[in-house]
């Protein structure tokens, strides 16, 4: 009878932490950390903004067909640069902490003027771009979103951890049409 008292709190102590570990790993996987959380936050970011996207531009069908994949191509060409400028600032930041690295950090200095040189002609080829398919009313609204949205999206979920509340952000803090 003892034993299978043993057995049976053994079989709910094994329970219990299994349910404590699945539990975790979906705490991670909404805050982003985990072995899909990362990827799964970048494309949901990236998701929300075509849809707030189409949803401000508010475009028919054959006008969505053109700049859908005008947009990707800008977003994946954008990425890649922060990606790039990233790398040079961590090397900026090395380099700063090393003695006589003048010669060094004057390469990470041009590798850094010409990222932002690369990401500003990609931004005003895309801007180009949309002139051919958008309205300038459209065009208009395409330009406040992207200046815009970054900084909305990062205010809200500032807002959704400081607050710790267990509605998604972006519910109920949908601002009026810009």
């Amino acid at each position: 009878m003892r034993k299978t008292f043993r057995i049976f709190g053994l079989s709910l102590t094994l329970l219990a932490l299994a349910s404590l570990i699945a539990a975790q790993q979906n705490v991670q996987r909404l805050h982003g950390k985990g072995p899909h959380g990362r990827d799964n936050l970048g494309a949901n970011i990236e998701g929300l903004r075509l849809l707030k996207l189409l949803e401000v531009l508010n475009m028919p069908e054959e006008q969505s067909e053109k700049f859908i994949p005008l947009f990707h191509s800008f977003r994946k060409d954008i990425k890649e640069l922060q990606r790039e400028r990233k790398t040079a600032f961590d090397t900026l930041v090395y380099y700063l902490h090393q003695p006589d690295a003048d010669e060094k950090l004057t390469v990470c200095f041009a590798a850094i003027r010409e990222n932002l040189e690369k990401l500003d002609a990609r931004t005003h080829k895309f801007f180009d771009d949309c002139s051919g398919i958008l309205t300038a009313y459209q065009l208009g609204r395409l330009l406040l979103f992207h200046e815009r949205f970054e900084r909305e999206v990062l205010e809200s979920l500032r807002e959704f951890r400081r607050c710790g509340t267990s509605s998604p952000p972006f519910e109920g803090n949908n601002k009026p049409n810009r």
